[in-house]
């Protein structure tokens, strides 16, 4: 199959040599997530045109778990490292022994208060988590970093469609990882470009043969 390059709105990545024709094809894509209503994030957009940042926020400024959330689980379990799917400084990646449903939950967020519980949402667009309790202490830090550093943990494009980060071992083409899968099945490479607004991204719609750069018009961390 021949990968052709179009120019969209604008072009500000210069594509890697053998990224367009080295495109992988058939990939899986995640489940489609559910909107939730805006109220359990904090964000902003500067301007009609800008990218929102938005940062997903489990628990009220108590402590409690926000209201717009429906706990479906609670177990103990261990959180020993930083999450994958998230970058964020109270983002971590925690495990349940013995249980395939709930065996690994990334990224969960924790509370800053004790007792020291964490929320695990499949996306920031879910009404659904689960709720650990950790066994054993949580790192000092999972991550080094604030709460809108790196890749974001979910996007938004411009066409509605929704990605999130995919964790694990993904297709690497001329050092531009695979880096999100989205709900109607597209795929989204390397990292958001942010010199402009709104950002943007490498994209190919499923089963398409173009790359393209598409707008990000909400960037979730």
């Amino acid at each position: 199959m021949r990968i052709r390059l179009t120019r969209a709105r604008r072009l500000t990545w210069p594509l890697r040599a053998g990224v367009a024709a080295a495109l992988l094809s058939g990939c899986s894509s995640s489940p489609a997530p559910r909107p939730l209503p805006s109220a359990t994030a904090s964000g902003s957009a500067s301007a009609a045109a800008s990218t929102t940042v938005a940062v997903y926020s489990p628990f009220t400024a108590t402590g409690a778990v926000a209201a717009g959330i429906h706990v479906r689980a609670r177990f103990v379990g261990t959180c020993p490292q930083g999450a994958e799917a998230s970058k964020r400084n109270n983002a971590y990646r925690c495990f349940r022994a013995g249980q395939s449903s709930f065996g690994i939950l990334d990224p969960c967020f924790a509370r800053e208060r004790l007792p020291v519980i964490l929320v695990c949402p499949p996306s920031p667009f879910n009404r659904t988590a689960v709720q650990v309790t950790p066994s054993n202490p949580l790192p000092v830090a999972a991550q080094i970093h604030g709460l809108t550093f790196g890749d974001p943990w979910y996007l938004r494009l411009g066409d509605g469609e929704l990605c999130g980060f995919a964790q694990g071992a993904t297709n690497v083409i001329a050092r531009t990882r695979l880096n999100y899968f989205c709900n109607h099945g597209s795929l989204v490479y390397g990292d958001p470009d942010r010199s402009h607004e709104p950002w943007s991204i490498f994209y190919q719609a499923k089963d398409g043969t173009n790359l393209t750069i598409t707008d990000i018009t909400e960037a979730w961390f």
